[in-house]
């Protein structure tokens, strides 16, 4: 039974990830529109994305292609990194590109203006990041325990890759501190939120 629980909680995990990157796909040409307008009203919001619907279409499309060729949704939320941020904007980056190249060459973009591309660039890479980090960040809090105080001997890179390990498991006990000897290291100083 907790096994079939786990089962269904990872698909049903999956579906709402996969849900919110197609809604943020979707919605980050309306929101960078709305912003390029300077927060035009509702009435005058519709016509201008009646006017540029193939836009908003295309530019939903090619998102999620490059979204895909890039892996973008097969990176685990709960380890979201710079690789991941790297695969996003690089995703991003392309499907603007051939948004704006398929464009350019069908109507010279000439009811839209090109700063909206750069808008809605970093709306998505906002969205879709700061989607990632936020669960992230949600996973860790819950599974930090207040328990045992430990210290790690050393303040290198490997006591650095041993932090990040330690902030992914479940354990009863919470790094304090880090003690290293060594010459350049700085005392004073944080690593993965410990004391140097």
């Amino acid at each position: 039974v907790e096994f079939m629980f786990l089962k269904i909680s990872s698909r049903l995990r999956l579906v709402v990830a996969n849900i919110f990157d197609l809604s943020v796909c979707f919605f980050s040409f309306p929101i960078a529109l709305f912003l390029r307008f300077n927060y035009v009203s509702i009435q005058s919001m519709m016509m201008i994305l009646e006017q540029n619907l193939s836009i908003l279409i295309l530019s939903s499309l090619f998102k999620v292609v490059s979204f895909a060729l890039f892996r973008v949704s097969r990176g685990l939320w709960r380890f979201a990194s710079i690789p991941d941020l790297k695969a996003i904007v690089l995703g991003t980056f392309l499907a603007e590109v051939l948004t704006v190249f398929v464009m350019f060459f069908a109507n010279r973009m000439s009811t839209i203006p090109r700063s909206v591309f750069v808008i809605d660039m970093m709306i998505t890479v906002y969205l879709m990041g700061g989607g990632r980090l936020l669960y992230r960040l949600f996973k860790q809090q819950k599974q930090k325990h207040r328990g045992k105080k430990a210290i790690v001997i050393g303040a290198g890179a490997a006591a650095e890759k041993l932090l990040r390990e330690y902030h992914t498991m479940v354990c009863d006990s919470e790094v304090v501190g880090l003690l290293d000897d060594s010459e350049g290291i700085v005392t004073g100083k944080q690593i993965g939120r410990a004391h140097v």
